[in-house]
């Protein structure tokens, strides 16, 4: 029996030709009457393979094969899963990325498995490929039945994910397949991640918003020097904590950390972003941090001037699980004081939930002054995930467009080239 598995869904939209940028987006609450975010355009966008792993609310191990086409993208896939997984559980996951033969089979036999990890199996080119990677799973190898041992423990394992990235034909994808087959009712099936040709333009646009450069995104990353996707999304995100590090000694002055739990350096360092954004429209005097009594304590509160009776709150989303019903609360607790509020998601969160949150969002506006954002780091302001969310719409349908007209062009050639031979 030939080994399967989830397949990703084709996607058609209609397409719009121009640049996608946020250089003009306001910052500003828009009224109740704000134009909603393209939701049934973005869900279609969001059904992209990796773009669903966002949905994950599973208790279980995640098995992903992950398989490069025209460009790599295995340290963006794992900077994804990390955040999801700091969403679903809270804490870091233990990172292990093997690419070694050596190391893998040091491993095998009691330290490969999912449980509060992400553990990645390079086989990507350069790593592990032809006759090394025959040899290192062959059909009679302990190697192969070590491999397999590994993936029905995953039973009796906490969240985590565990990623075959590669080219995974042969020995790997049957060793999977059966491994799971075997053990269906305990261990979910595999998710295939993939990207297909053309889609190169998106995520990198994707990238830059999932690390802050809204207004000013790198669309175009080897005029910086790099070579390829995944280091540019290493810079990408070094250059996101290095913006939001860039804070005034004032501005932190007035920036009181969170009572209670320990609050994350990117709580933090987002809300004293939020207070310098405030303090620029208005009197760095007017913004309190940590205000309130109970469980009516804000992150952030507006005292006077023009936006007066504003709460924010940062929502890392930590820990939350479904998300939803934590985000219901904290507008609650506002709407009840007859405040308008801001919610402000960090940018990886953001781009990885954003369907959810945009609905969320739709809901509570129908009761509460509300508005959701996330940050622009390039320009040092806040902007509304619904202009995020028309600017990916609009670059998905340009790269949609794009794959259509290759693919066209492609077989129109052919046709040329099979009438020439025939005369």
């Amino acid at each position: 029996m030939a080994p399967s598995f989830e397949r990703p869904r084709e996607v058609s939209v209609s397409v719009d030709f121009s640049v996608p940028s946020l250089a003009t987006a306001s910052s500003q609450p828009g009224p109740p009457d704000a134009p909603e975010a393209p939701l049934e355009e973005l869900e279609e966008v969001y059904s992209e393979p990796l773009l669903r792993l966002g949905v994950v609310i599973s208790e279980r191990p995640v098995v992903i094969v992950a398989r490069p086409t025209d460009f790599g993208y295995i340290e963006f896939l794992k900077r994804v899963l990390r955040e999801i997984y700091r969403v679903r559980s809270g804490g870091l996951p233990e990172p292990k990325h093997v690419s070694m033969p050596e190391d893998l089979r040091l491993l095998l036999p009691v330290d490969v498995g999912a449980g509060r990890r992400v553990f990645v199996l390079d086989l990507s080119r350069g790593r592990v490929q032809g006759s090394e990677a025959e040899d290192l799973l062959d059909e009679k190898s302990r190697d192969l039945e070590r491999l397999r041992d590994r993936l029905r423990e995953l039973f009796s394992q906490e969240f985590g994910f565990f990623v075959v990235y590669g080219d995974v034909k042969g020995v790997w994808e049957r060793a999977l397949a059966e491994a799971v087959r075997g053990y269906a009712s305990v261990v979910p099936s595999p998710v295939e991640v993939s990207m297909r040709p053309g889609r190169l333009p998106f995520y990198v646009l994707l990238a830059n918003a999932m690390w802050g450069r809204i207004s000013d995104p790198v669309l175009d990353y080897r005029r910086l020097g790099f070579r390829d996707f995944d280091k540019f999304v290493v810079w990408l995100e070094d250059q996101y904590w290095r913006r939001l590090g860039e804070v005034s000694f004032e501005v932190l002055y007035k920036t009181k950390p969170s009572a209670g739990a320990r609050e994350s350096e990117l709580h933090y360092l987002a809300k004293a972003f939020v207070v310098r954004h405030l303090a620029e429209k208005v009197d760095l005097n007017c913004v309190d941090t940590e205000e309130g009594k109970d469980a009516a304590v804000f992150d952030v509160v507006v005292t006077c001037g023009d936006l007066q009776r504003l709460v924010v709150e940062v929502e890392t989303l930590y820990g939350t699980g479904t998300v939803v019903h934590k985000l219901v609360e904290t507008v609650e607790r506002a709407g009840k004081r007859k405040m308008k509020m801001w919610i402000v998601v960090p940018n990886p969160q953001a781009v990885i939930y954003l369907p959810l949150l945009l609905r969320t969002r739709r809901e509570l506006r129908r009761k509460y002054d509300v508005e959701f954002y996330t940050l622009d780091v390039t320009s040092r302001s806040l902007v509304r995930l619904t202009d995020v969310a028309s600017m990916l719409v609009k670059k998905w349908k340009e790269t949609t467009e794009g794959a259509e007209e290759a693919k066209q062009h492609a077989a129109l050639t052919a046709k040329d080239s099979a009438t020439q031979t025939d005369t």
